[in-house]
């Protein structure tokens, strides 16, 4: 009998999503699973596959990792270091290798799914869906990164969050969600956004506003500045604006906002924090992962890739 969801590769979220979906009755298959001691408590319902090949021949439904590409690797692009060995296991999870498991009419889950990949999955039949496409998977997702944020910030600025001065980069759901909880702590909040809409959403919760094209001038006072708009916003003349004593946190996909290379010329204490539900909140980023399967599974709608 298949199983209803095969779960392979990524992080602490995979072990708790695979836990979870076995918890809600689903039989579940999984391979190359970190932390795999996460899904004991629902051993009886979870069978482990040998390989990538039986865990796609296996599964109804196969779930990859979030974000996919910074598991599955693409062999074409991986730079080989002389007198390393990948393991058997990991060298098999390629993006190569995961649509040559995969059959036509199949279905994927996975979050950040390379464009390429993408499209190499529609052409062989696959029926492939974004996780972080799920409005409400990404809201949810939003609320997991805020908190993340902050925990890292507290951890690695040396002030005090109460009546410091933060800017925030954008204000979609990553942005609001952080500008609210640095708020809910006292600071004080600057959202810059390049919208009006954003502005008086940001304006109606209490936010300081500004816009990207008079950013200039405004950088020197913040004490934390966090990014998260995935696309260049400050250059290296704004950059040179910044604070030696501020931090600039950047939570967005790449390429984010800035270059590396300029922040570092200009002595900017840079603090990059990818992947913040799956190192704070794994299991909760898993119930809400779950959440999106059985809404699919159960005929709620989702978009095809």
């Amino acid at each position: 009998m298949l199983a209803d969801f095969g779960v392979f590769g990524g992080d602490e979220r995979s072990c708790y999503l695979a836990a979870e979906l076995a918890r809600r009755g689903h039989r579940v298959i999984t391979y190359a699973l970190k932390g795999e001691d996460k899904t004991s408590a629902q051993q009886c319902k979870i069978t482990a596959a040998e390989s990538l090949a039986e865990l796609a021949d296996g599964a109804k439904v196969v779930v990859g990792p979030v974000p996919f590409s910074r598991y599955i690797k693409n062999k074409s692009l991986e730079t080989v270091n002389e007198g390393k060995r990948l393991s058997a296991m990991s060298d098999e999870l390629t993006q190569e290798n995961v649509l040559c498991c995969l059959k036509g009419g199949q279905t994927m889950f996975a979050g950040q799914v390379p464009n390429e990949f993408a499209k190499n999955a529609k052409q062989a039949g696959v029926c492939l869906f974004d996780f972080l496409e799920d409005d409400l998977l990404l809201r949810e997702n939003a609320v997991l990164t805020a908190e993340g944020c902050l925990a890292e910030v507290i951890t690695t600025w040396p002030g005090k969050i109460r009546n410091s001065n933060v800017l925030v980069l954008g204000y979609g759901c990553c942005g609001s969600e952080i500008a609210k909880v640095f708020a809910g702590l006292s600071a004080h909040v600057t959202v810059c956004v390049r919208r009006v809409v954003s502005a008086w959403q940001a304006a109606e919760h209490g936010f300081s506003v500004c816009y990207m094209e008079g950013l200039s001038g405004k950088l020197s006072g913040q004490d934390i500045i966090i990014n998260t708009v995935p696309s260049k916003v400050l250059g290296k003349e704004l950059l040179e604006q910044i604070s030696r004593q501020a931090i600039l946190v950047e939570i967005a996909s790449p390429p984010g906002g800035f270059f590396d290379c300029e922040a570092e010329e200009c002595g900017v204490n840079v603090l990059h924090l990818p992947g913040l539900p799956g190192k704070y909140c794994p299991r909760g980023a898993a119930d809400a992962m779950a959440d999106c399967l059985e809404r699919f599974t159960a005929g709620g709608s989702a978009a095809a890739l």
